[in-house]
């Protein structure tokens, strides 16, 4: 009855103790007076965050731009590990990451990269098939009180794991909707 005022609370207070958003350790804000590409990546005009060496750690895309294997839409936050690989990327808004379309819509969901550039998380923007597998879209409130809704992948790009959107059979095994079900990179149940 009173989970969600209750949870509402306790991440307005979690999220005050993480910090500014002014403040990230291990990187430097720094104002871009006019969009730029750097180390081949399109930061539009305003804060980017730089390395202690200088490499680009994060920015706003000044326009669709490729990252990793995925083309993320203008006004997306890209995120880099110090090596320069892709990490992960905030989307603007839905977009489609191979066959699966990802949470856009600011900086409530992200979308995890492997550092070859493969999709290794994201939450998805609607239910769908992966492999068989009937997976749902992912949802902040599925995230606190169900375990987790992200969609997670293999860098082969099977699945590893999801939140089923529909009862089903898996390897003769019955789940109800809503299961988390985790899987080996053979495709097997673990």
């Amino acid at each position: 009855m009173h989970r969600m005022p209750i949870c509402l609370s306790m991440c307005l207070c979690l999220a005050g103790l993480a910090g500014s958003a002014d403040e990230r350790p291990n990187a430097n804000k720094k104002t871009l007076n006019q969009p730029a590409d750097i180390q081949g990546y399109p930061c539009a005009k305003g804060i980017a965050w730089f390395y202690d060496d200088g490499k680009l750690e994060s920015c706003r895309t000044s326009r669709d731009a490729p990252f990793g294997e995925a083309p993320v839409p203008a006004g997306s936050w890209i995120h880099l590990t110090p090596a320069g690989q892709p990490a992960f990327v905030f989307l603007h808004h839905d977009a489609r990451i191979g066959p699966h379309t990802c949470r856009g819509g600011g900086h409530s969901f992200t979308t995890a990269f492997y550092a070859s550039g493969k999709l290794k998380e994201c939450w998805l923007a609607g239910d769908g098939e992966i492999q068989t597998t009937p997976c749902s879209r992912g949802s902040f409130s599925g995230d606190v009180f169900g375990g987790g809704s992200s969609t997670q992948f293999y860098e082969s790009g099977m699945l590893r794991a999801c939140r089923l959107s529909k009862p089903v059979l898996i390897q003769n095994h019955q789940f109800p909707r809503g299961a988390r079900v985790d899987f080996d990179q053979d495709g097997r149940i673990k």
